[in-house]
C-alpha cells in the first residue's frame, strides 16, 4: 500500500500542508481500520451464532 502524503522527512521539517496532508491520510486510514474491525467482529459472532444453533 502505497503512502503518497507521508515523507519522510521529520515532522519539524514538514511543512502545514505536508503534515494536513499526513493528518488526512492517517485519519481516513483509521476510519478504514475500524469498519474493517466491526465487520469482522459481526462476522465472527454471526458464525459463533450459526454454531450455537446446529448443536
Amino acid at each position: 500500500m502505497s503512502k503518497p502524503y507521508i515523507t519522510d522527512k521529520p515532522d519539524d521539517e514538514k511543512t502545514l500542508a505536508e503534515l494536513k496532508r499526513e493528518n488526512e491520510y492517517l485519519r481516513a486510514e483509521v476510519a478504514y481500520l475500524k469498519k474493517l474491525d466491526a465487520l469482522l467482529r459481526k462476522q465472527e459472532q454471526a458464525s459463533k451464532k450459526q454454531g450455537l444453533s446446529k448443536d
